[in-house]
């Protein structure tokens, strides 16, 4: 199976669920509208030339701060930067054709929330609850969407670029002095 065989099987039947498609080093990318998500991974399941029955991965960027690179083309980049300020990556397998498919859905600051996909692959249970967890992007219709790594009672996501960083130097032979001022016992 080729890229150009999916990307007309999906145009052909969902043509207005993509907003771009791009290849990169042969690996194929589609930009999917969020709204129409399910219903594209499961025609991407169920088709019987597709058959894209392996999720193996979701996983979220930050695009805080970043250039607007990669977006849909015909969009003007600053506007969609503040749109599309979490990208969450889909990566599909096809184990009957071998032949790999990565599908991506941005989403905005202020609500980021996309529908689950555990009902169609129930090992996105784990992953969404990941991404949950560390980046704060809510998966509507999730059996279970809780925290998986963090404590409950944690404030935040800590994978979020305005996430505030807290930590100690480490302490070598040259900044010994400078971080030996700064330990708590110090300032006593």
């Amino acid at each position: 199976m080729d890229n150009a065989t999916v990307v007309e099987a999906l145009k052909t039947r969902l043509g207005d669920a993509i907003q771009n498609v791009v290849e990169f080093r042969k690996q194929l990318i589609i930009w999917l509208a969020p709204q129409r998500l399910v219903e594209v991974c499961q025609f991407l399941r169920d088709e019987p030339s597709l058959r894209y029955n392996f999720l193996s991965d979701v996983s979220c960027v930050d695009r805080l701060e970043m250039q607007a690179e990669g977006i849909p083309s015909g969009q003007d980049p600053q506007k969609m930067h503040d749109e599309l300020r979490f990208v969450v990556n889909y990566h599909l397998l096809s184990m009957p054709n071998k032949h790999r498919l990565w599908l991506k859905v941005g989403l905005p600051a202020a609500d980021p929330h996309v529908a689950s996909v555990t009902p169609l692959w129930p090992g996105a249970d784990f992953l969404e609850r990941e991404v949950f967890d560390l980046m704060g992007v809510k998966f509507d219709g999730h059996p279970d969407l809780r925290r998986i790594l963090m404590p409950d009672d944690w404030k935040g996501h800590p994978l979020r670029k305005d996430y505030p960083l807290g930590f100690e130097e480490v302490q070598f032979s040259h900044n010994f002095e400078r971080v030996q001022r700064r330990k708590k016992f110090a300032r006593t």
